[in-house]
């Protein structure tokens, strides 16, 4: 890509490790979290990642970051101005929640299912999802 100075724009969205591991053991466990990033608070299970500023540079490509909401549209058009290769690194808050997810359900006797592809948490009211399907659902 440097070599040939292709004009394609990298964005690596950083959410300090394995973000939706970190909010799967948060939901079902608590601390402390294993594993995770360099936040993990257990001796010899931090996960580390390499600075992706140094490594652009160390390549040749040109960085730029966007560490907040009030940046996003500045940092994409600076992206996007530029003619050949750059790298991108959008941070994501820690409180970033990943919606919508797939997660199960329960039946009227409190059993849990797995609903269909389509119908992902936040769950809308099954009227809703009737009236918005293209399609008739599977139950």
């Amino acid at each position: 890509i440097i070599h040939h100075q292709m004009p394609i724009k990298i964005f690596v969205v950083n959410n300090g490790g394995y973000h939706s591991i970190r909010q799967t053991q948060n939901s079902f466990f608590g601390k402390p979290l294993v594993g995770i990033g360099v936040d993990s608070g257990v001796e010899g299970c931090d996960l580390s990642f390499p600075n992706l500023e140094k490594l652009a540079h160390a390549y040749g490509y040109p960085y730029v970051s966007i560490k907040e909401n009030a940046e996003l549209e500045q940092g994409i058009e600076k992206t996007l101005g530029q003619s050949g290769p750059v790298i991108c690194e959008v941070f994501v808050s820690m409180e970033q929640q990943f919606l919508p997810k797939s997660s199960a359900k329960r039946d009227a006797e409190g059993n849990l299912f797995s609903p269909p592809l389509e119908d992902m948490a936040p769950f809308l009211p099954e009227e809703e999802m009737e009236m918005l399907m293209l399609y008739p659902r599977k139950k």
